[in-house]
């Protein structure tokens, strides 16, 4: 193989950038900063009384953690390589407050439920969101690694 075999195609289809996701999502993060602390504490809130089991966990830690991934995922989501590794770390320092991969899911859905989005915006949220979902499922199911010191 010469030093072209690696197209940009391959590239593309192995680590696509998704620059247009976070062009969509950017202004709608931004519009939600200020409401920011009492959309993470309603969640977790909500989330702490549907998952009993996750009851010992540091809900202010959670409530920042939450919007902490949210940040550094949309800053990362143009280098898909980092921000699969981030968003794994990630999982692995929601696990050092009690919560496990099952638990990802529903964190994920009431998320996206407790945001106000426009219609414009729903699609790409939801299409964000499931990435970091995944990602941090993995993180979360790793062992042998300390959360990471946020």
């Amino acid at each position: 193989m010469g030093p072209y075999a690696y197209t940009f195609m391959d590239r593309m289809t192995t680590h696509p950038p998704d620059q247009t996701l976070k062009e969509q999502l950017s202004p709608s993060f931004l519009r939600h900063i200020p409401e920011s602390e009492h959309i993470a504490q309603e969640l977790v809130a909500e989330f702490v009384q549907g998952h009993p089991e996750v009851h010992a966990t540091d809900t202010e830690a959670l409530a920042r953690l939450i919007w902490l991934a949210l940040a550094t995922a949309l800053d990362h989501l143009d280098d898909a390589p980092q921000f699969a590794g981030r968003c794994r770390e990630l999982g692995r320092s929601f696990v050092g407050l009690g919560l496990r991969p099952r638990h990802f899911p529903a964190l994920a859905q009431l998320l996206l439920r407790h945001l106000s989005l426009e219609d414009t915006e729903a699609e790409a949220w939801q299409r964000f969101v499931l990435q970091i979902e995944r990602a941090m499922v993995s993180g979360s199911k790793r062992t042998g690694h300390a959360p990471a010191p946020w």
